[in-house]
């Protein structure tokens, strides 16, 4: 499936021209920072060892499924707030991605 793309998926700056794509693009400032963020539907929550987690989800421009790795892991606190989980299913999270 591809989409028309008027904007950067990071920052939302509008392009001058239309893209076609099926993964989303970025402008040239954002993809020289190499970093950007992106919103994602959570459709996975795994409980790891030593208190981390594993999520997956669905990119919603593209349908698409992620599973994003953390080169230092993702800390249990990121779905919990307390004691309270607050980040659950079906929920929609931006993170911070490198591609």
């Amino acid at each position: 499936m591809t989409i028309t793309q008027t904007h950067c998926i990071a920052c939302g700056r509008k392009f001058v021209n239309m893209i076609i794509s099926n993964t989303g693009q970025l402008c040239r400032d954002c993809a020289s920072q190499g970093l950007f963020r992106k919103k994602i539907i959570i459709t996975g929550i795994t409980r790891m060892n030593h208190g981390n987690v594993c999520v997956s989800g669905i990119d919603p421009d593209t349908w698409k499924f992620v599973r994003p790795i953390f080169p230092s892991r993702l800390n249990r606190e990121f779905v919990m707030e307390g004691t309270s989980q607050v980040v659950r299913h079906f929920n929609v999270v931006e993170m911070e991605l490198k591609k």
